[in-house]
């Protein structure tokens, strides 16, 4: 019999480390279409997004520029990111892995600039006094 350990996280976890990835994977002019990909997944399917997790994510790999990341800041550095791709170029690195390849066709800036406005964010189990706490001992 064999034992392990093992952790899962939530959707809305996962969601934040993928969000992480999109906006701080550094693949100078590449661009990994899967990132998207999943971003769109996301949206559509509307998952909550948890910004205390993906600002802890944001931290630990030492990206945060601020104590805290709000919706605003958000969506600044995703059009800041989407602003930056060549969705040609990640198109061709998905067609490879979608069903319908032809499901990409919609894929350019526009689109993803109007899939930011959909967000969907979780709202925190603290309240507001909790946070400004947490943020004051940072």
């Amino acid at each position: 019999m064999y034992r392990f350990f093992g952790f899962a996280l939530s959707n809305d976890g996962i969601y934040a480390g993928k969000i992480h990835a999109l906006l701080f994977r550094d693949w100078k002019m590449r661009v990994k279409g899967r990132d998207w990909f999943d971003f769109e997944w996301y949206v559509k399917n509307n998952v909550p997004l948890n910004l205390e997790h993906l600002y802890h994510r944001i931290k630990d790999s030492g990206n945060a520029t601020k104590k805290h990341i709000t919706q605003n800041d958000l969506q600044e550095l995703l059009l800041a990111k989407i602003d930056k791709v060549n969705f040609e170029w990640a198109i061709e690195d998905t067609i490879k892995f979608v069903k319908n390849p032809s499901e990409l066709k919609i894929w350019s800036k526009d689109y993803f600039i109007f899939l930011v406005s959909k967000f969907n964010y979780q709202q925190s189990k603290k309240t507001e006094q909790e946070q400004q706490n947490n943020i004051r001992k940072m």
